[in-house]
């Protein structure tokens, strides 16, 4: 059991935070948060670049492919490394902007490639 728990305590509301007293507040602002992000992003720079070597390298249209995914997952990532510890609108217009560009991008993607229409 947790420290903060006790044998008479009932499970807390899921917006009361853990239940000990405190509510939970996560923005992201930490530096360990924003230096763990930025490995992710660095590490899908350098799938990118490797992916793209490869595809080149070999002719290959679906690696080729899926550099753009690479890239897309490490713009995503930067622009929540962008958002982090600005104001809830900032952030909440930066989710609203990814779920667009998301939705933007599938829809292309399926016209341009499914064979269903």
């Amino acid at each position: 059991m947790s420290s903060c728990s006790s044998a008479s305590a009932q499970a807390p509301a899921a917006s009361s935070g853990c239940g000990c007293g405190h509510p939970v507040v996560f923005d992201g602002a930490t530096r360990g948060y924003k230096r763990i992000l930025a490995a992710v992003i660095a590490i899908n720079v350098v799938g990118f670049a490797v992916v793209a070597v490869g595809s080149l390298w070999a002719g290959s249209a679906s690696l080729a492919a899926n550099t753009l995914d690479f890239a897309a997952d490490a713009a995503t990532y930067a622009l929540s490394l962008w958002a982090i510890g600005r104001s809830a609108e900032v952030r909440a217009g930066a989710a609203l902007f990814k779920r667009s560009e998301e939705r933007r991008v599938g829809k292309e993607c399926r016209s341009r490639w499914s064979p269903y229409p």
